[in-house]
């Protein structure tokens, strides 16, 4: 399982980026998000956010479910913006500019899968 600790001091700018490769597994990953001194403990209180996909146990609640195989389509994770919101709803419906703000602290319930990748910056429009 890959696990993803990325420290930034001082206040984050919109859109700051990761210096070098992410490199997250297709299949399962861990990724917080936190201050510096961010543990590996899941009740870590300097933690912001924990998220756990695929076949990882230590996130909030139950993993989001893996990735298809990057073969079969550029799919990726995106939050919901409500805990009704659908990959459809997310890509091309009533959910699709209403952010990505659910959180349950389940994340087999916060996120869908996207069957296409949309990145979105502080360039694109503005959501709620």
């Amino acid at each position: 399982m890959n696990r993803l600790l990325h420290y930034v001091a001082g206040t984050i700018a919109a859109d700051h980026a990761a210096s070098g490769p992410l490199q997250l597994s297709g299949d399962s990953a861990v990724v917080r998000v936190g201050t510096a001194d961010v543990g590996n403990d899941p009740a870590d209180s300097k933690a912001v956010d924990t998220v756990a996909y695929g076949a990882a146990t230590s996130g909030e609640g139950t993993a989001a479910p893996a990735l298809p195989a990057a073969t079969i389509s550029p799919a990726s994770l995106e939050r919901k913006a409500t805990a009704a919101s659908t990959a459809a709803s997310m890509e091309s419906g009533a959910d699709a500019t209403a952010g990505n703000s659910f959180d349950s602290n389940d994340n087999s319930q916060d996120f869908v899968v996207r069957t296409m990748r949309e990145p979105q910056s502080s360039a694109s429009p503005a959501e709620p």
